[in-house]
């Protein structure tokens, strides 16, 4: 008995915490109970219904994992839109200076993006920057949640420095409400520069899977001075682009498109001196 309660105890400490301790310790009692069962001196309808009673303690625990996680949903929800109407309220908390953003399109419409954005604050004491991104498409919630987001700082011989603590909230439309927590205050009129690492699953699906024209565009609330995007398609795929939001030959936009040794098209866009509220950027047609 001193054996079993010693391995328990070593079991426990090796689970990972967080919500999947309870199923995974409830597996493993499933498995333990039966096996006692097995050598048992009960008939057979005692040991049936002595074997029940994990599964619906399981279900039990089910139950209450996924009314425990639309709680949870709902108070994300809350607190992204309490969130919103602080930092919109305060508006301008931070000034984009810089949105430099590369893409690399997988053939099954996975995206794997690097953007690296330079802001000021506008006032002292900024603790959060909040960033939004969005699918061209309607994807289903199973897929979204997939969406991985990593953070890092740029030190300044340009080598990336440690992660930031990040909160994200889905919206009704589709957006992806991105926020970079500070360790400390960043002082008004200093410069910082992040560099977010989002793996999106099936983010350009309609694109790459089902022939579907997709659009890259930018929107700010305030000017940003530069902003830049590289779309680098699977090898051996080639694409249709048009400008979207402004006309080729417009004084301040890049487009163009240019291929690598490795036989990789890479599309390219930028824009000078982007006015608020302004729809830019690039619309892709697979061939």
């Amino acid at each position: 008995m001193r054996l079993l309660r010693s391995c328990y105890r070593w079991f426990l400490a090796h689970v990972p915490g967080g919500p999947v301790r309870g199923p995974v310790v409830g597996l493993v009692a499933l498995f333990a109970i039966n096996a006692a069962l097995a050598f048992a001196p009960w008939s057979t309808a005692t040991r049936v219904l002595v074997g029940l009673l994990p599964l619906l303690a399981a279900g039990l625990a089910l139950v209450a994992y996924r009314v425990n996680s639309g709680v949870l949903e709902r108070h994300r929800t809350l607190l992204a839109h309490y969130a919103d109407v602080i930092y919109d309220e305060l508006q301008p908390l931070v000034h984009i200076v810089a949105w430099e953003e590369r893409a690399t399109l997988a053939a099954n419409g996975d995206a794997e993006t690097e953007v690296t954005v330079t802001a000021t604050p506008a006032a002292d004491g900024v603790r959060v920057l909040r960033l939004r991104f969005q699918a061209g498409w309607d994807q289903p919630e199973a897929q979204r949640s997939l969406v991985k987001a990593v953070v890092r700082g740029v030190l300044v011989d340009e080598l990336p420095g440690a992660r930031f603590a990040v909160s994200t909230s889905w919206r009704e439309d589709g957006r992806f409400d991105l926020a970079v927590h500070f360790q400390e205050p960043i002082p008004a009129g200093s410069e910082v520069r992040v560099v977010v690492t989002l793996f999106w699953p099936g983010k350009c699906a309609p694109l790459m899977r089902f022939g579907e024209p997709d659009a890259f565009a930018y929107r700010f609330a305030g000017s940003v001075p530069h902003v830049s995007l590289a779309l680098r398609l699977p090898r051996g795929v080639d694409v249709f682009y048009d400008a979207l939001g402004f006309d080729r030959g417009d004084p301040g936009f890049v487009l163009e498109s240019v291929r690598s040794p490795a036989d990789r098209t890479e599309v390219v866009f930028s824009a000078t001196d982007l006015q608020p509220d302004r729809r830019v950027g690039v619309r892709l047609d697979v061939v």
